[in-house]
Parts: C-alpha cells; sequence; structure tokens
C-alpha cells in the first residue's frame, strides 16, 4: 500500500508525500527494489544526490533488473560534474534498456560534457524518436 502510494507521488511531482509513503514502506521491507529505486528518484529529482546514490546503488546490489537505478546513480553523478562515473551507469541503463530515453538523453549531456559530440547526437536523436521531453520521468515495465 505505501509503496504505491509513494510511487503515486513520485509520479504527480509531490516529493515530500512520496518521501513519507516510501520510508514507511521501506520501514517494513528494507530490501524493497522498487521502493528503494523510487525513493532513489525522489531524492534526485529534490537535489540529495548523495542520497539518492546510496538507494540506487543498493537496488543495484540487490539485483534489480530495470534500468531506472542504473539511470538514477548516472544522473547522480552528472549533476555532481563525475562523468566518467555517469557514463559507466548510464551505459548500463541503456544496455539493459535500449528503449530507456531518460537514460539516453542523460548519456548524451554526459558525452557532451566529456567532449563526445557525435555519440551525445546520437543518442539525443534516439531519445527524441523514443519520445523523451526534458522534465518527464521515463517509466518502466518489469
Amino acid at each position: 500500500f505505501y509503496s504505491i502510494r509513494g510511487l503515486n507521488f513520485l509520479l504527480m511531482k509531490r516529493y515530500v508525500e512520496a518521501e513519507k509513503q516510501l520510508n514507511l514502506a521501506l520501514k517494513m521491507n528494507p530490501s524493497d527494489i522498487l521502493c528503494l529505486t523510487n525513493r532513489a528518484c525522489v531524492y534526485c529529482e529534490t537535489g540529495r544526490y548523495r542520497e539518492a546514490l546510496v538507494d540506487a546503488q543498493r537496488a543495484i546490489s540487490l539485483a534489480a533488473r530495470g534500468s531506472i537505478p542504473h539511470c538514477v546513480a548516472g544522473t547522480c553523478y552528472l549533476k555532481c560534474g563525475q562523468y566518467k562515473y555517469a557514463l559507466q551507469y548510464l551505459d548500463k541503463a541503456v544496455q539493459i534498456n535500449f528503449k530507456n530515453s531518460e537514460a539516453l538523453y542523460m548519456r548524451a549531456v554526459t558525452c557532451e560534457k566529456l567532449g563526445l559530440k557525435e555519440r551525445a547526437a546520437k543518442d539525443f536523436a534516439a531519445a527524441r524518436a523514443l519520445g523523451y521531453k526534458p522534465g518527464e520521468s521515463y517509466n518502466e515495465e518489469l
């Protein structure tokens, strides 16, 4: 129940409520990969990159099947200016799910920062072709 409510608040960009619900869900099941991933998204959206990275890496270590924890970790490293680490995580996100338009877009931004202009252009084009719009989150079905 708390997990679903947390996800719904996250999708509505009501981050305070999302975090509260996800915290309640994680008290009941601290190894819930989806809750960890969603809370990482909340932290990332609110600029709390260190906390987001902890949750994303925990989800990854628990064998998360989706690309989103890798995308969140990569985005955190990107926002903190650690582009080589960002690229590693974003490469993995795209490898897991080549339709993750947000990962493609973030990887393109990272490639630009690293001076990889041709690669960035390809990723921007791929993200646009998949319908990515900046500010919209990618929702992955598992």
